[in-house]
């Protein structure tokens, strides 16, 4: 009916990576496409009599895709992918390489809200304000909103565990008073152990196992 599922939404970590370290965009569009469907087939091989589940009416097949390990052992009826031609390409290629040909797929590229399909060489252009690119938007912003609140929790996480968490007897408050001294986990690891020792709280013995943990 137009509404979310929440307790159906999953979140993938991006495995491979481009040369310079970096997720490169299409490439995690494939990884993620063959991660999700790969389960899929994998899971309608292994539970043939299933597979009448894909012609079930959504909450009912909803139902087998939540229950124990068949997570995944219904297809949806249609798969967006956020980009253009080249992302959803990436995806069709997997869609070719798993078999899948029971399910729809789409791009929605946000900057003239442009509608791919594979193989076709132009965009479909729905009107702006239309019932069917009003829900496409919906799906494309919820699923914005729940990837960029997983990457802040996960940034969060990084800020805080830091080089200083591994210094054996230097506490929350001493950490602190450490950052808001020197401005930034990268100068500390640039002062000596002198310029360390200025900081309240902290003695020479201390600030030198801070001076050579900041080495490692």
């Amino acid at each position: 009916d137009g509404l979310p599922k929440k307790n159906d939404y999953r979140r993938y970590r991006i495995k491979e990576v481009a040369g310079d370290g970096r997720s490169d965009d299409v490439g995690s569009i494939a990884e993620v496409t063959r991660r999700r469907f790969k389960r899929y087939t994998e899971d309608k091989l292994a539970n043939p009599d299933e597979e009448h589940a894909a012609m079930m009416f959504a909450d009912e097949a909803a139902e087998v895709a939540t229950t124990g390990n068949r997570r995944f052992a219904y297809p949806p009826q249609l798969f967006i992918v956020d980009g253009g031609k080249p992302q959803v390409n990436a995806a069709q290629a997997v869609f070719d390489e798993l078999g899948v040909v029971d399910v729809t797929l789409i791009g929605l590229a946000k900057r003239l809200e442009e509608v791919w399909v594979a193989d076709d060489d132009e965009p479909l252009i729905l009107p702006r304000n239309s019932e069917g690119m009003y829900l496409l938007q919906q799906i494309r912003d919820e699923a914005h909103r729940f990837a960029i609140t997983y990457h802040r929790q996960q940034r969060s996480k990084r800020m805080r565990a830091s080089a200083l968490d591994a210094v054996p007897g230097l506490g929350p408050a001493r950490r602190t008073d450490l950052v808001k001294h020197f401005g930034s986990v990268k100068l500390i690891k640039g002062a000596t152990v002198e310029e360390i020792q200025q900081v309240k709280g902290i003695g020479p013995k201390l600030a030198r196992v801070i001076y050579d943990l900041s080495l490692i």
